[in-house]
């Protein structure tokens, strides 16, 4: 018999929050994480084998690993079962040992601070610099520094895989990609690999086959015999990366959304999870959890997308103004550009503010013809538009109308076609700030009445920024599809040249910003 079975177990740990979500919404939250027996959050091996799935499919060299996970065809004669199975991920305790898998009588009290997580809150940021109606939400979030312990086992029944793709397979969940949960376009869900530890198992020798029989598929077993390997981090030739080096010229704010004891406006922070030389879990002192100032990706993300977009315009010569033979409102033939404008007005109930002003400007140039002089319809149609002028709806954002970042960073369409959603090529990561790494400064603000120069009454309010104690650059990485960056060189001059101007100080990053706040300067390397 040449069966062979391999067998890993993986110790990771969270290097930014990351939720999988459990579907359900909370009294005062809008989404949920997902927890197991314990009430504790944990990795369902669904999610883990989906992410792993996908990350060999876009692989073209271990495209035909994908058999592994089996298939389901017509002919079930043909069909096959998974070849690989993962366990799901449970929590890592405290001592850095036990794995909190199976109903637990009593938890210590590092796995009870689990039964409240960190709350997100999110709001999305128009073209101008302020929240969208409608677009405030918040989520519960996994803090990073927590840790999990999964298995992973492959079976080999025709001794046809080779040991050095067993040991591929598993750097890819050191891959820069290999992100689980929501958001992971937006800085969460990134995993480090702190411990694997892996053997093969040669079923044709009995004492291999005796040891496979008493080994549990557990995470919270160890592998007998095992053997501890060191994974490196995997250079995908697919992504390409830039370090950003960035120092805060003064003050930076990225705001927490509410004050505290000494202001009206506090600074972002959020609870992190420290491990000490012998493993054991640093989560408090002095019997306060462990905080760390938080630059959230969002707000590095939202500001890079804005300013990519003027950048593309301006590579792309796309300007206001200027006529595009292949937009359909600038369609020379007269009966197209008719044909057209009859289909908007027939929608008109779905039209937004910038839809209307078109098909009334193109009505004006139909008008300058002769097409319109007999046709007595259009009257009407031109009125119908004119009376939804004040039912419009706000269209979508500069941004999200630019092809180039609809390119990179993903765009979701209200339409349900196929092909109306993609995720983003660009890989973000949360910035965690040690508080012993900053200062914080108070901020006096008050409202100046216009006509007596004195304050107006109840206009006084307060705020803290932060600034760098020691001039040690903050490192920024970013992860960017190649073939997005190779397919339009518009688009890779536009991003090259967004990050000259966050690195120059000429793209603020957070709150505050026309205070002064929020300017960085730094190098790029990619």
């Amino acid at each position: 018999m040449n069966k062979k079975i391999y067998l890993a177990q993986f110790i990771i740990e969270t290097t930014s929050p990351f939720a999988i979500r459990s579907g359900d919404r909370g009294i005062n939250i809008d989404s949920l994480v997902a927890r197991d027996a314990n009430d504790l959050p944990y990795l369902p091996g669904t999610s883990l084998t989906g992410v792993l799935r996908s990350l060999l499919a876009s692989n073209h060299e271990m495209k035909e690993w994908d058999q592994w996970f089996g298939n389901h065809l017509k002919d079930a004669k043909l069909s096959s079962g998974s070849r690989l199975i993962l366990t799901d991920g449970y929590m890592v305790d405290e001592d850095g040992k036990t794995v909190l898998n199976g109903l637990q009588g009593i938890l210590s009290s590092f796995a009870k601070s689990f039964k409240t997580n960190i709350i997100r809150d999110r709001v999305k940021i128009n073209a101008k610099g302020v929240a969208i109606n409608g677009a405030k939400f918040d989520e519960e979030l996994i803090p990073k520094g927590v840790r999990f312990s999964f298995m992973l086992e492959l079976h080999d029944d025709k001794n046809e895989i080779e040991d050095k793709n067993w040991l591929a397979l598993l750097e890819q969940f050191n891959a820069p990609e290999f992100r689980l949960g929501s958001g992971t376009r937006n800085g969460r869900g990134v995993f480090e690999i702190k411990k694997c530890c892996h053997r093969v198992y040669h079923l044709g020798k009995q004492s291999d086959l005796k040891e496979y029989l008493h080994q549990e598929i557990n995470p919270a077993s160890p592998i007998l015999n095992g053997k501890e390997i060191q994974l490196d981090r995997v250079t995908n030739i697919h992504w390409q990366k830039y370090k950003l080096k960035l120092n805060a010229r003064d003050f930076f704010h990225f705001g927490a959304g509410f004050g505290d004891d000494e202001v009206d406006n506090a600074v972002k922070k959020e609870v992190v999870i420290h491990w000490d030389a012998s493993n054991k879990a640093k989560w408090q002192l002095k019997q306060e959890t462990i905080k760390e100032y938080l630059i959230p990706a969002t707000s590095i993300k939202g500001a890079l997308a804005h300013r990519f977009a003027f950048h593309y315009n301006k590579e792309a010569g796309n300007f206001i103004g200027k006529e595009n033979d292949n937009d359909p409102f600038f369609i020379d033939a007269e009966k197209e550009a008719a044909d057209y404008l009859m289909s908007m007005a027939e929608a008109k109930e779905a039209l937004t503010i910038e839809d209307i002003k078109k098909s009334l400007n193109q009505i004006d140039r139909l008008r300058a013809s002769n097409f319109l002089d007999d046709n007595t319809a259009w009257k009407n149609v031109e009125n119908d538009l004119k009376n939804e002028m004040g039912k419009g709806k706000e269209g979508e954002e500069t941004a999200e109308q630019n092809e180039g970042v609809n390119l990179l960073f993903g765009y979701i369409s209200k339409s349900s076609r196929k092909g109306s959603a993609q995720r983003g090529n660009v890989l973000i990561q949360d910035l965690y700030i040690p508080e012993s790494d900053l200062t914080e400064k108070l901020f006096n603000h008050v409202a100046i009445d216009r006509y007596t120069g004195g304050s107006k009454a109840g206009a006084l309010f307060n705020e803290k920024a932060t600034a760098q104690k020691t001039p040690e650059s903050l490192t920024l990485e970013l992860f960017v599809k190649r073939n997005i960056l190779e397919r339009n060189p518009n688009i890779k001059k536009a991003w090259e040249a967004t990050l000259n101007d966050l690195t120059e100080g000429r793209l603020p990053l957070g709150g505050k910003t026309n205070y002064g706040h929020g300017i960085f300067t730094g190098q790029v390397s990619s």
